[in-house]
């Protein structure tokens, strides 16, 4: 091991590309995502002020919750980031400019497709609502310009309300209801991962009569096509119908799924990878209650009979449903104590209820639940009645232990004001890493999910001690780990440069007047051998281009 305690480092650098040890800890290989002991892991936090109009939606990437809401008092979109402990990563951002409208049937819906966020809402546009599509970085800065994605070349005639959306096959499904033929009818748009349309504004339900509203999509991987459910009451009372369509806009034939002869509310669909979950709420039992179907793989029909899984007995409606990988994870809005609070179930794959009703929130006027689900806990979101949005970590067992140490601490890119700290990932099987805290010479300068930090402001030729903490999703923080201590020492002025010449790699450097340099060379930054010394200020390393791996180079001076 080259970097372990006191050395001076002139520079490090990689010779064709290295991608680093980057997110949170390795999942355990037998690991499954049941949530046997579901209960809060740390307060609830207030995002978005006291503006947040409706309801918040909240995507998982990997290392940090995305969030996006549209801001009652500026009428804008809004984006931030947040640890899976419920801690802000990031500062509020404000991804696009557009009057954005919120209410009940015009809040954004945020999904991750692996590299970016992409977030659909109802957005003004010649002073009609119109549905519009945006990418984000993960900080949530917007990668190019918003893409209309109603009335796509051609002039808007009507409002368009109740955007969602689904990724899948590298293509984004975009739902919407508008009344352009008269009455409210479903429509969708296919755009790809580039932002290119495949097809437009084609109707999902065709229905000429009546209305259709509040859809919901999902990509099914097992059919291989996006199932859209909605609202319909084409039959007098309010029913649930679905319909599927590729990512070419080729549709199959609306059904009717669910219809009790009474009033059905909030449908929700998502999939599991080899079936489909739909959830909503009715009042066949004289109270509103909370409702499961399995559906078939494209959405046509159900297998098996409606399970109710609320136990309310007065009001329980605005399911969300979350596929954790083992089971589904339902939350919905409950006033069976005489307060507004979100509860949550349990489901396995085929909708049998796995345990009893939790209460999640206590008297605090909750309403309109959104979540998203990580290694091993939710984020869970919702609004109260004065606009004020909080978000909290829901998790699935009980956790009384810090993660293991961050290890094997090493630096590269070492100049004379800048560096980058590297270590690899901690481990906690009961919540999961939350992120890592960077302390500086025993003060704290950054928290990040990665597995590396890039430090500046440094001072040259000065020795600095750098301690790295893992926080889990139950706001627990490693303490006493001498294996995450590291030191290092920045250099007066020195940089390493490289060129290729064939199949060699030609090291240079500034002349800083030292006698002799030594030469390490690692495929690993904290793993460097010494492959030669010189009096130049160069170095020939032969033939090492060859083999196309990625090394990592190192040049100090002797004595340190």
């Amino acid at each position: 091991m080259r970097i372990d305690s006191c050395c001076s480092m002139v520079s490090l650098l990689v010779i064709v590309l290295w991608a680093g040890i980057v997110g949170a800890a390795p999942i355990e290989p037998n690991y499954m995502p049941h949530c046997y002991s579901p209960q809060m892991l740390a307060p609830m936090q207030a995002i978005g002020g006291d503006s947040v109009d409706s309801r918040t939606s909240v995507a998982w990437n990997g290392q940090e919750f995305g969030m996006v809401w549209i801001d009652y008092n500026y009428q804008r979109l809004k984006f931030q980031a947040f640890y899976a402990d419920g801690t802000p990563a990031t500062a509020v951002t404000t991804p696009s400019e557009k009057d954005s409208l919120g209410y009940f049937n015009m809040h954004p819906t945020l999904v991750w497709n692996g590299t970016h966020y992409a977030v659909a809402w109802a957005a003004l546009d010649g002073g009609l609502s119109q549905i519009f599509l945006a990418f984000l970085n993960r900080n949530g800065t917007m990668i190019g310009t918003e893409i209309k994605a109603s009335f796509t070349g051609m002039p808007a005639t009507v409002d368009c309300y109740y955007p969602n959306m689904a990724y899948g096959y590298n293509h984004y499904a975009i739902v919407w209801s508008d009344a352009r033929n008269g009455d409210n009818d479903i429509y969708c748009s296919i755009i790809d991962c580039d932002g290119i349309y495949v097809t437009t504004d084609f109707m999902i339900s065709t229905q000429a009569y009546d209305s259709q509203y509040s859809p919901s999509v999902t990509w099914s991987t097992a059919g291989h096509c996006f199932v859209v459910v909605w609202l319909d009451s084409r039959d007098s009372v309010t029913a649930i119908w679905s319909n599927w369509t590729d990512h070419g806009g080729l549709t199959g034939s609306e059904v009717q799924l669910v219809w009790t002869g009474q009033y059905v509310l909030s449908p929700m669909v998502t999939e599991t990878g080899s079936s489909l979950g739909l959830t909503w709420s009715d009042i066949r039992d004289s109270y509103l209650e909370i409702y499961f179907a399995r559906l078939s793989y494209n959405g046509s029909y159900k297998i098996g009979s409606d399970i109710r899984v609320s136990n309310s007995f007065t009001y329980a409606n605005y399911p969300y449903l979350v596929w954790t990988g083992a089971e589904y994870g339902l939350f919905w809005l409950d006033e069976r104590n005489w307060s507004s609070d979100i509860w949550y179930n349990r489901l396995d794959a085929n909708g049998s209820v796995l345990g009893a009703d939790t209460q999640v929130s206590y008297g605090s006027g909750l309403q309109y639940p959104g979540a998203a689900f990580a290694d091993y806990s939710f984020m869970v979101t919702a609004s109260t009645y004065g606009y004020v949005n909080l978000a909290f970590p829901w998790g699935c067992s009980y956790d009384d232990t810090p993660p293991t140490c961050p290890e094997s601490l090493g630096v590269y890119n070492i100049t004379g004001t800048t560096a980058t700290v590297t270590w690899l990932p901690s481990q906690d099987l009961e919540t999961g890493v939350s992120y890592y805290q960077v302390y500086r010479n025993n003060t704290l300068i950054a928290q990040t999910s990665d597995t590396e930090y890039d430090d500046t402001g440094l001072s040259l030729s000065t020795t600095y001690k750098y301690d790295i903490r893992a926080v889990n999703a139950a706001q627990l923080v490693t303490t006493d780990c001498p294996s995450s201590t590291i030191y290092l020492k920045t250099n007066a002025s020195l940089m390493l440069m490289l060129n290729k010449n064939d199949w060699d790699a030609i090291l240079s450097w500034t002349n800083e007047g030292m006698n002799a340099y030594n030469i390490f060379r690692g495929t690993n930054p904290q793993v460097l051998s010494q492959i030669g010394s010189t009096a130049e200020l160069f170095y020939n390393d032969p033939n090492i281009v060859r083999d196309n791996l990625n090394y990592f180079y190192t040049v100090d001076e002797p004595g340190w």
